[in-house]
């Protein structure tokens, strides 16, 4: 029988500024949606309460949809693809949140109780999403990058020409001084033959 072997862990990769956002934001949503409840209760789900939280009109529906995209946030937080996911979802969710604001207000039909400050709102967490899928791109990016090309590893993030010029020249030179001494090629050369 065959000794058990240990299996070796890899130490875990460092928090992204993407992943942080996104529980972050999570965290946040899952509060509105929690002390929002507090305030509107389960009554007139989709209707016009008049209620607000700091100014921002809010009903259960519009509770709802808060604790949902923080449930999303505090479940996709832990990979950078999946805080990629959470940025797109949120970024998209929020526009159309504002788009729908923007013909819904003091509509009838509108059932999520939407103000003028929560179109305001919508559009910055709008931006704020899509801010989060783009830290989430340049995070992948960078864990993506050869080791001394990543970010906040003491090396310098971008591309010096002169140096990949510099090396370039001196693998050409290498190249040329193979061929040199390549002994297939002085075969062809012949004997005298000048080079």
């Amino acid at each position: 029988m065959a000794a058990p072997t240990a299996r070796t862990r890899s130490a875990p990769a460092p928090l992204q500024p993407s992943q942080i956002a996104t529980l972050a934001l999570g965290l946040l949503f899952l509060a509105v949606g929690i002390v929002g409840f507090i305030i509107t209760g389960f009554d007139n789900f989709a209707d016009h309460t008049g209620d607000t939280l700091l100014g921002f009109e809010i009903n259960g529906m519009h509770n709802t949809v808060h604790l949902v995209l923080g449930l999303l946030g505090v479940v996709l937080w832990r990979r950078v693809d999946t805080s990629l996911a959470f940025g797109l979802i949120s970024g998209i969710g929020y526009t159309a949140a504002l788009i729908y604001g923007l013909f819904a207000l003091n509509e009838s039909w509108d059932v999520l109780s939407l103000n003028t400050a929560d179109n305001w709102l919508h559009l910055g967490l709008g931006l704020a999403g899509f801010a989060v899928a783009a830290l989430a791109l340049r995070d992948r990016m960078a864990l993506a990058a050869p080791e001394g090309r990543r970010a906040g590893s003491g090396m310098q993030d971008t591309l010096d020409i002169d140096e990949l010029e510099r090396q370039a020249r001196a693998e050409r030179q290498r190249n040329v001084d193979v061929l040199q001494r390549d002994p297939v090629e002085e075969r062809y050369r012949g004997p005298g033959a000048s080079r």
